[in-house]
């Protein structure tokens, strides 16, 4: 009986960390089409930092920008999501259909969640623009 209570309760982070997640994407947007990506990578996570430079986020958000133009914003919600909550944390994948000016791109934004605060974690975009 024990286990089914704690899986309960990871089930209840995860459908909570929905909201927090879509507004930190909602958030990454904006920050994505004024090109303020030292903020995008402010607010990632440890790991996330870690993981990749400052100056490597910039290059690769800026080259999808040159490659794909102006973007419309996504509306509220993801096209889907998956969201899995474990003693670590809460892991929140958002995924995303946007329309450029110069074509249609398909990305994931990966949030990790710790103390019921999204942040970064994963940012990956796909087009066949930018091959």
């Amino acid at each position: 009986m024990l286990v089914l209570g704690t899986c309960s309760v990871f089930v209840i982070k995860s459908f909570r960390a929905l909201g927090p997640a879509q507004e930190q994407a909602a958030a990454f947007h904006q920050r994505f089409e004024a090109g303020q990506y030292a903020a995008i990578y402010a607010g990632a996570s440890p790991e996330f930092q870690r993981d990749t430079t400052r100056e490597a986020l910039q290059r690769y958000l800026q080259g999808i920008r040159d490659r794909m133009g102006k973007c419309t914003p996504p509306p509220g919600k993801p096209d889907s999501y998956f969201a899995n909550s474990s003693s670590s944390g809460t892991t929140i994948r958002l995924s995303y259909s946007l329309q450029c000016s110069n074509g249609h791109l398909d990305e994931v934004i990966t949030f990790l969640s710790e103390d019921g605060m999204p942040k970064l974690f994963q940012y990956q975009a796909s087009s066949r623009f930018l091959k």
